[in-house]
């Protein structure tokens, strides 16, 4: 766990969205261990799955424009799947479908990930999903070009994609100087999560049971190290029936809590998931 934790901590710096690819194939024993990790990942889970499409004819991303920008040249990609009927299933699907982007970040694979701006009949062929499932996003792969194109640059400055908000601004409860590290260490890394348009839709809050009696430390003179770090939708709103839903970006900022905190720990945490408003907790 150490070692993978800390190759997709050092991801989360370097993920940047690309939609303008070589059109070369990703090499057989590349993709086919990505695929293994897609396929674990799927296992973590209930009422979501990514699929990994390893070659298409093209069709999926033709309609993939507005404010994205379009995508050319990705060889293969994701397909994040998910059932609405489910309250948790977007911000689970969020949550195991950053871990493969920030896998493919780490093995030089560009992504970007594109919710309600495409037609899903286009990839019908390509899924076959299954009764109540729908593709609610999808992420083209491939290796970027190596400079960005200038649709790129555009599209990344009218969204504002290295913009982030100061922790002040996402956080609520108590202050962020008494929570413990780790939490902090979490939270700057869901920072730097990506979002639809930026909108960084999310809220963090720390439970504590030396923060909960009104002490500013504990007894030691340390803060407290024990505790829940919660991520929630802001405004309290966002469920599933939205094409960008907020909860979807919520389970791709856990991913990031998560990351940073078993950074900062050097161990596992714990997740659990929870209905509106709350999305998920990480637990120490």
């Amino acid at each position: 766990m150490n070692q993978e934790n800390e190759e997709w901590y050092q991801a989360i710096e370097l993920r940047r969205s690309r939609r303008k690819f070589t059109g070369e194939a990703i090499q057989s024993e590349k993709i086919n261990q990505f695929g293994e990790l897609v396929g674990k990942l799927n296992q973590t889970v209930d009422n979501c799955r990514i699929l990994l499409v390893k070659s298409h004819n093209g069709s999926i991303f033709s309609g993939i424009r507005g404010g994205y920008g379009v995508i050319k040249g990705a060889p293969s990609y994701l397909a994040f799947i998910g059932k609405s009927s489910h309250s948790s299933s977007y911000a689970k699907l969020g949550y195991i479908g950053e871990a493969a982007v920030l896998e493919a970040t780490r093995l030089k694979i560009g992504t970007c990930w594109v919710s309600g701006t495409f037609d899903p009949t286009a990839a019908v062929k390509d899924l076959n999903l299954e009764a109540e499932e729908e593709l609610v996003a999808v992420s083209p792969l491939g290796y970027p070009l190596d400079a960005y194109a200038f649709s790129e640059k555009m599209m990344s400055g009218l969204a504002g994609s290295r913009k982030r908000k100061p922790l002040e601004a996402i956080t609520d409860g108590w202050s962020v100087e008494r929570w413990p590290e780790w939490a902090k260490c979490a939270a700057e890394a869901a920072r730097l999560a990506p979002s639809a348009m930026n909108r960084q839709p999310w809220i963090f809050r720390f439970e504590g049971a030396d923060l909960a009696e009104g002490g500013e430390q504990t007894a030691g003179g340390s803060q407290p190290t024990d505790g829940e770090l919660m991520v929630e939708t802001a405004n309290s709103s966002g469920g599933i029936g939205s094409p960008f839903s907020k909860r979807l970006d919520c389970g791709i900022a856990l991913r990031h809590l998560v990351v940073g905190a078993q950074h900062s720990l050097g161990s596992p945490v714990s997740v659990t998931f929870y209905d509106s408003p709350q999305v998920a907790g990480v637990r120490v």
